[in-house]
């Protein structure tokens, strides 16, 4: 299972057990660890925070990441995409749109 605590710049304010349960069983740890890496690395490249927090859609996540002086800096998703919103057509569930369709999270801003 993922360790959340190694991302020391995103303060999680939801519960990741069934994000990180979903990612494990479909085999999409690496994925998920790799958007938050880039957030996380992103993140500390401002010396600021980032705050997670649920989305509307199937095991999506939103964010915001702010300056170190408290300035919104970005807000943005990782959405999870899949089978289920065609890969990202702009359809329900997600409603959001992938120039080419994507099995997994991404990040969109």
């Amino acid at each position: 299972m993922i360790d959340l605590k190694k991302y020391d710049r995103i303060e999680f304010l939801l519960d990741m057990t069934e994000i990180l349960e979903f990612a494990e069983k479909v085999g999409k740890e690496e994925n998920l660890e790799n958007v938050l890496r880039v957030i996380n690395q992103r993140t500390e490249n401002i010396n600021g925070t980032c705050k997670i927090y649920k989305d509307f859609a199937p095991y999506s996540m939103g964010f915001a990441r702010y300056y170190e002086d408290g300035r919104p800096a970005i807000v943005g998703g990782i959405i999870y995409h899949g089978q289920h919103d065609k890969g990202g057509d702009g359809g329900p569930p997600t409603f959001s749109v992938n120039l080419s369709p994507e099995d997994g999270w991404v990040t969109h801003t």
